[in-house]
């Protein structure tokens, strides 16, 4: 994986295929360009890439959302940034971070989502603790999900077959070193998660099946198609029969895989 963001809001990836996006930010009241990787939209499939830039005096976070054609489909302005909400435990996420790395945090918020009861091992005791500490703020944050338990080596965690990349990209964009307002940048993504997980919950139970358009028809202006597929393979750790009723080609190949 590699960084982010150049700069207050320039987007950097692998490919060399880049456009430059305009946006109008609502508080400063002035436009603003930053530079994205085409390719790294093109991911998407028909859904919608959000991108966060802090930038302005006060600092203020801005999160842009573009489409795979690299358009701006909408603008929004974390105002909750302005006050720190009182019942969650304050975290110091640059630092959090910078500790355990990007792909460990994936890995925990992905198994917080599943509804897991998480305990943690390790030689480290630091990162059990900071562990500990970021699965207490996701029950702060979302709730104490019921889903059975299970036990994260955090120096050989269990990875799913399914990029988790979505969840790496949200500590990613903090690692970058450009996002200062990283609770509330967190806040706003596993939130978004957990909305998309729960709407998928809910086709589990409807007794019908599921192509690729119809998910984007009903998740593409919120979500990213990667990002449908993660959350596809999270509701399977929540006894949804998921191969019955998503009928897309990821689930498939990933159901190869297994056997």
């Amino acid at each position: 994986m590699s960084n982010i963001i150049k700069s207050f809001g320039v987007l950097v990836l692998s490919k060399e295929v880049r456009k430059e996006v305009f946006f109008y930010c609502p508080v400063c009241k002035k436009t603003y360009a930053f530079s994205i990787d085409l390719g790294f939209l093109e991911k998407a499939e028909g859904g919608i890439t959000s991108i966060p830039i802090e930038h302005g005096v006060p600092p203020h976070l801005v999160i842009v959302e573009v489409d795979t054609e690299g358009m701006v489909r909408g603008v929004r302005v974390l105002k909750e940034a302005i006050k720190p909400i009182e019942k969650l435990p304050k975290i110091d996420f640059i630092d959090l971070v910078k500790k355990l790395g990007s792909k460990l945090l994936g890995v925990v918020s992905f198994w917080y989502l599943t509804g897991k009861e998480i305990q943690f091992t390790g030689k480290n005791k630091e990162k059990v603790r900071l562990a500990t500490v970021y699965r207490d703020y996701l029950e702060s944050l979302i709730g104490k999900l019921k889903g059975g338990k299970i036990v994260i080596n955090l120096e050989n965690p269990q990875i799913p077959l399914i990029s988790i990349d979505p969840l790496i990209r949200i500590f990613e964009f903090i690692e970058s070193g450009k996002i200062r307002i990283a609770d509330f940048w967190v806040q706003r993504e596993i939130k978004r998660f957990k909305e998309g997980v729960d709407f998928l919950g809910k086709l589990c139970e409807s007794g019908a099946t599921y192509k690729k358009k119809d998910l984007l028809e009903k998740m593409g202006k919120k979500y990213r198609y990667d990002e449908i597929i993660m959350m596809i393979e999270i509701v399977r750790y929540m006894d949804c029969d998921v191969d019955s009723v998503f009928d897309v080609k990821e689930i498939k190949v990933k159901r190869l895989l297994e056997l």
